[in-house]
């Protein structure tokens, strides 16, 4: 049997629940006025939105100052270039995964109930790419390319969600929470990602959804759940 305890202590080292090293601010070295703080949002919420917009071969420094209505000077006053930015964008986008974290902490993982609670995790997770799929695929590729930065965001990116998944993972005879709530994670991460994908493939968003989540219940709580809990709750 699995301590929940100990559980959750080696949850802090698992590399999908550790602290990461974030980008270096570079106004740490002094406190920045209000309005600095307002102009490096601009930046980066302009940086944030051509990243939907355009390919990111064309997503320049110049560009994101020419649409925010500054000056080209002004991006290099708080970023040293365009990755910086979007590393800054990158742990924007990871204090969202709270919002993750706080459904799991919402549902009922015991029984037939756990299944609507995992149709709930899904619901989130659809709006969480919505919301952030195009920078989450800029993140990827520069990881890919070996920038550290975004090594360790990619990384650590849903590590508030592994960490809360580890206090609901039912303890059932050798399994361990850690390991289990990782691929849950992963699981959740890259099936909801790639969602359009199984669309075009003939497979409806509903059943698709329903199947992740009695595969995602069943994981949570070590027995075979059913769609039924499921069926009758979208009723």
């Amino acid at each position: 049997m699995v301590n929940r305890a100990d559980s959750c202590r080696r949850a802090e080292a698992c590399p999908l629940v550790s602290k990461p090293v974030g980008p270096i601010d570079r106004l740490s070295s002094r406190s920045p006025g209000e309005r600095a703080l307002q102009t490096r949002e601009r930046i980066l919420d302009m940086t944030a939105a051509l990243v939907r917009e355009v390919p990111f071969k064309d997503l320049t420094p110049a560009l994101v100052t020419q649409r925010s209505g500054l000056t080209p000077p002004a991006f290099y006053r708080y970023f040293a270039g365009l990755n910086d930015a979007l590393a800054a964008c990158g742990e924007t986008m990871r204090a969202d995964v709270d919002e993750l974290a706080d459904a799991v902490a919402a549902g009922r993982w015991q029984g037939p109930a756990a299944v609507g609670a995992a149709s709930d995790v899904i619901d989130a997770f659809v709006a969480f790419w919505s919301r952030h799929r195009p920078l989450y695929r800029v993140i990827d590729l520069l990881a890919d390319e070996g920038d550290k930065r975004f090594v360790s965001l990619r990384q650590h990116m849903f590590e508030a969600l592994t960490a809360r998944l580890v206090t609901v993972t039912a303890p059932v005879d050798d399994r361990d929470p850690v390991i289990v709530a990782g691929i849950v994670v992963a699981t959740l991460v890259h099936v909801t990602a790639r969602e359009p994908g199984f669309v075009k493939s003939g497979i409806t968003r509903s059943e698709l959804r329903r199947h992740l989540a009695v595969h995602v219940a069943s994981a949570v709580t070590g027995s075979f759940a059913t769609s039924r809990a499921a069926k009758s709750r979208r009723t």
